[in-house]
């Protein structure tokens, strides 16, 4: 469905509503945000529905939902938003300076990343950008960076796809770690034990990549002892499961190297307790172009020749491996 023939015929205020109404699919709620009735929420709505002649929203119990039309209109208005946004901040910064708000989004994981950390301490110092930040898990992170939801991401797993291009920025070790000593003491040791594994988002791609690496194969990782028994809603939660003996789990080292000096968690040790490296990459829509605050905040997370060329990146997603 294309509404560009008919996008600058729209009302601004409507297209304001529809878009908030899109976001809470609450009339309330969104009469709530926008200080209006109710009754007002819903007659821009009808409003907007003659100008497209299209139905945008269906009832749902007390919900509405997007229908497919709604959908498209929803991501064409962000896009054509982000576009507007993007231009002004850029003719404003090549006269004022480099300002504007980067939004970005990543898994609780890459929180604790010394890259991540550092960027984090470097931006304070650039006067006019404004980070937004969000903790998302990686299918989230992708729809986001489709949807024009954020400028750019951090993620753990690698994927084919033409529009997307993936930089390596990082490296994360993946370590099986059990309740500390002096509970665990020899607890760990046992050839014949069965571990019980503390599920959490993220887990499996992990358990997947450091399993392959230990054991070679899939058919020797699915003989192993490990079973799914309890289930956290997030990294953090499952840190303190696996901290109060629920079970063990996987997790990148640098999450939990304090809890290992303190020996409330332990490492637990195989015969050949090679390291596995996991890759962390930054991820941004291809072929799109960025304001200046963005350029300048890739800038401070990649080495010169890993920049994207200004003002897109590259038509054709590359992976840049260390």
């Amino acid at each position: 469905m294309d509404f560009s023939s008919s996008f600058e015929c729209l009302d601004n205020r409507l297209l304001r509503t529809f878009l908030v109404a899109a976001e809470k699919l609450n009339f309330t709620a969104t009469a709530h945000d926008l200080n209006m009735t109710q009754s007002g929420v819903s007659q821009h709505v009808k409003k907007l529905e003659e100008q497209l002649s299209v139905v945008l929203f269906q009832r749902a119990g007390r919900r509405v939902v997007l229908t497919s039309a709604g959908y498209h209109l929803q991501v064409f208005a962000l896009r054509q938003a982000e576009e507007s946004h993007r231009l002004i901040e850029n003719i404003q910064g090549k006269q004022f300076g480099t300002s504007g708000t980067v939004k970005i989004a990543m898994p609780q994981s890459c929180l604790t990343l010394p890259e991540v950390k550092s960027f984090f301490s470097e931006i304070k110092d650039q006067r006019g950008i404004e980070l937004d930040v969000l903790t998302l898990e990686h299918d989230c992170i992708i729809d986001r960076i489709e949807n024009w939801g954020i400028d750019f991401g951090f993620i753990c797993q690698y994927e084919i796809s033409h529009s997307l291009v993936y930089y390596a920025v990082a490296q994360e070790e993946l370590v099986l770690v059990g309740k500390g000593f002096p509970q665990a003491q020899g607890a760990y040791t046992d050839p014949g034990a069965v571990y019980n594994l503390i599920d959490y988002p993220g887990l499996k791609y992990y358990f997947g990549c450091w399993g392959i690496k230990r054991f070679g194969d899939h058919q020797q990782l699915a003989r192993e002892p490990y079973s799914l028994v309890h289930k956290a809603s997030c990294l953090r939660s499952a840190i303190v499961m696996v901290e109060s003996g629920l079970g063990v789990s996987i997790f990148p080292r640098h999450c939990i190297e304090k809890r290992l000096a303190e020996n409330t968690l332990v490492e637990i040790p195989f015969e050949s307790n090679r390291p596995f490296q996991n890759e962390v990459y930054l991820v941004a829509a291809s072929g799109r172009g960025f304001s200046a605050s963005i350029e300048r905040a890739l800038e401070l997370l990649l080495p010169k020749e890993m920049q994207p060329q200004s003002p897109a990146f590259a038509s054709e997603p590359i992976k840049v491996c260390h």
